[in-house]
């Protein structure tokens, strides 16, 4: 918990004062204001921490999740808003890599530039910046990456950290057209620091980078029950220092890597009874290395979610995802001469909730996990199970 804090309060120093000059000036005046605190605590056991192949010995970890948010309307049609969350999550000793937070503070204007009947026109605009920190390690070991140094001989460990700071600015449109369409426009240009990754090392090459993600879409309510939504997202990630490589997987001397995502998204929600609701989708997702196409992928995912209220207080959801990622040219490390890399995944959870009183959730739940790759460094399971403690307050 004392971690978490520090990431948030690490997150709010730098627009800190002047966002509490804005609530306290915009609360003499405002028309409206919104406060809530929602956050969880849950202790729960996991089969693969480290997620690695060789499925080591599980170990028990405890969770703390935050998150709040202040909307401060000055008029009916605009205000600031801010948001924080976070994570931190701590494994018994003996699995302490495992250990891993993230926190996030997202602050911005709300506006609404047309309100006409049911056509509105609304706008979201503002910044983001977040902070992880995770462990990066050798899947086949669990430990540390190792890596030759020159011609000597020798190795080296790489950092077994993923520290980054992220700073980038959003803007989100959304357009009512009428009371069953409704078009939105996300768009995000972030910059990613990597404090903590193998940028020291004289044989590797930072992960620093910056991304921009344009994702349009459309979601339309035929009926009441029913509502479609289809989306399409592209994104751009060039790095500062990572080499890119060749059709053959070698480094391209003076060449820097650099990405481009597209994604298309198809949701259905429905509610097929009373107390019932359901969603299924389908995301294809492709990425093309822009020197030679070396690690290049297509990869399409199904899932399914499902949720049944028993009574006003008590619900269980079940979720699952079956997805299949393939490379068109990056090879399996044991057998680069014959096999390209390829890889299935198949994750199922279900969660049971018990509201004990209109600020406390208990709820449990449980999870598994399995990944399969030609690649046998890349493939392992994970089961999991948790308990936990849900609270809200809000004004």
């Amino acid at each position: 918990m004392i971690v978490l804090l520090k990431l948030v309060l690490h997150l709010i120093r730098p627009v800190g004062i002047p966002l509490l000059l804005a609530c306290v000036s915009g609360t003499l005046s405002a028309a409206e204001l919104d406060l809530g605190l929602r956050g969880s605590l849950l202790a729960g056991y996991e089969s693969n921490p480290l997620r690695v192949s060789e499925n080591e010995q599980g170990g028990a970890f405890s969770e703390l999740r935050l998150d709040a948010g202040l909307n401060l309307g000055f008029t009916s049609r605009s205000g600031i808003f801010v948001e924080l969350g976070g994570l931190q999550r701590v494994y018994e000793s003996e699995n302490s890599d495992a250990d891993y937070g993230v926190a996030n503070v997202k602050t911005g204007l709300n506006l609404i530039l047309s309100r006409r009947g049911g056509n509105d026109l609304a706008v979201s605009l503002g910044v983001r910046l977040g902070t992880g920190r995770s462990t990066f390690i050798d899947p086949r070991t669990g430990l540390a990456y190792e890596i030759p140094q020159g011609n000597s001989g020798n190795v080296a460990d790489l950092a077994d950290r993923f520290n980054v700071d992220s700073l980038g600015t959003f803007l989100d449109i959304q357009w009512s057209v009428n009371r069953r369409v409704k078009l939105f426009l996300d768009a995000l240009l972030e910059r990613n620091d990597f404090v903590e990754d193998y940028e020291f090392e004289s044989e590797v090459n930072s992960l620093d980078n910056r991304r921009l993600v344009l994702r349009p879409g459309i979601r339309i309510t035929p009926i009441r029950y029913f509502r479609i939504t289809l989306s399409a997202a592209r994104s751009e990630i060039d790095y500062d220092q990572w080499l890119a490589r060749d059709q053959d997987g070698s480094e391209a001397p003076g060449a820097k890597t650099s990405y481009q995502y597209t994604s298309y998204r198809l949701e259905l929600d429905l509610a097929p009874a009373a107390n019932w609701d359901a969603r299924l989708g389908i995301v294809d997702t492709d990425r093309q290395d822009q020197y030679r196409g070396y690690y290049d992928f297509a990869g399409v995912t199904t899932f399914a979610w499902l949720q049944h209220k028993i009574g006003p207080r008590t619900r269980w959801t079940l979720y699952s995802s079956l997805g299949k990622l393939d490379y068109r040219n990056a090879t399996v490390t044991n057998d680069p001469a014959s096999e390209i890399r390829s890889s299935d995944f198949f994750k199922a959870r279900g969660l049971f909730e018990r509201d004990v009183s209109d600020h406390l959730t208990l709820f449990f739940e449980a999870g598994t996990l399995s990944t399969d790759n030609t690649d046998s460094d890349y493939s392992y399971d994970r089961d999991w199970t948790l308990v936990g403690l849900k609270f809200r307050l809000s004004r």
